[in-house]
């Protein structure tokens, strides 16, 4: 499944961050961003976008997204030890995968399928089931989702724990090491 991820995202909610502070030279040394290809700075919003990296601020959250989940975790962690004094409230972390080939959508279709049957009378062409897991403070989602027309299965690990601005390092540690624990449970399941 590792070779199959679509996308990493953290985001690092606040009670108040202010986004005119990442300005491109900030990001770029405070957090080694690489090669900034797009860059918007607004009072309400800042926009970094890099080959490797999506870097989006606004007064309620950050949100870090890219293919390597290590390097958008060391992303996540640079800005945090850089502005230790932001209110945070909370983390979030999102691995989402793209499985191709038709015989895994269907293996997985008929898997799910059942489910859908018994809620729903009429024979579904797509499926999508969600489990919901708590783990003390942690909270994670799965969502497993049949996409016939492009032959394909879409599978989202969602993780969140509120935390203060102590607590943000040690959470987002937490959360990201939660998902990774999740992302193995389903690879043996047959993803």
């Amino acid at each position: 499944m590792p070779r199959r991820l679509w996308r990493v995202q953290i985001v690092l909610h606040a009670e108040m961050f202010n986004p005119s502070i990442t300005t491109k030279e900030w990001l770029e040394k405070r957090l080694g961003i690489p090669k900034v290809t797009r860059f918007v700075n607004a009072v309400s919003i800042a926009v970094c976008e890099t080959k490797e990296l999506v870097f989006e601020a606004t007064p309620y959250q950050v949100k870090l997204t890219g293919r390597d989940g290590e390097s958008v975790l060391e992303y996540a962690r640079r800005l945090l030890k850089a502005l230790p004094e932001t209110p945070y409230t909370g983390v979030t972390v999102l691995f989402s995968y793209k499985l191709r080939g038709e015989k895994r959508r269907k293996k997985w279709f008929e898997k799910l399928a059942p489910f859908a049957e018994e809620v729903v009378a009429q024979h579904p062409t797509d499926v999508s089931l969600r489990w919901r897991l708590l783990d003390g403070e942690i909270e994670s989602v799965v969502e497993v989702s049949t996409v016939a027309e492009k032959k394909m299965l879409f599978v989202t690990v969602r993780t969140h724990s509120d935390a203060n601005k102590e607590e943000i390092l040690h959470a987002l540690a937490a959360v990201y090491e939660k998902n990774r624990m999740l992302k193995k449970d389903l690879e043996e399941a047959g993803l």
